[in-house]
């Protein structure tokens, strides 16, 4: 094992072994950073796999191979921040939230669609594409 990987088994461990649900904790950190393709990932990973983070790593590694480090990343930093159950509102993803667009139908995990924010100059372009 690598030592990012000793890390994820010994900072999960101490969470399942505390109740947490590590499938659920992953699954709602991931959301947040890769949103609908967190569905795609679990949908490769055995149910052992959900429930032990020796497992889950060791998937992810086969999977990903030195990859599997930016996921498991923001899993730990997810879990650090003492999120996990809290729907990801963070003040800042709360924040996002209430920006969002008038028509408040995009979740914030699904992304912001930052041309919802931006403004055109007078020949209907963007300020970033002008020649």
């Amino acid at each position: 094992m690598n030592n990012y990987e000793k890390a994820f088994v010994t900072k999960m461990g101490r969470l399942t072994d505390a109740g947490i649900d590590l499938e659920a904790l992953a699954r709602e950190a991931l959301m947040g950073k890769f949103g609908g393709a967190t569905e795609v990932l679990f949908r490769g990973f055995s149910v052992e796999a959900l429930k032990d983070p020796e497992r889950f790593v060791k998937e992810l590694s086969r999977i990903f191979g030195m990859g599997a480090m930016g996921i498991c990343e923001p899993i730990v930093k997810y879990a650090d921040l003492g999120l996990y159950g809290s729907g990801g509102d963070s003040p800042v993803l709360e924040m996002l939230r209430q920006l969002g667009p008038a028509t408040g139908q995009i979740p914030v995990h699904d992304g912001i669609l930052l041309h919802d924010y931006r403004i055109k100059d007078e020949a209907g372009n963007y300020p970033d594409n002008a020649d």
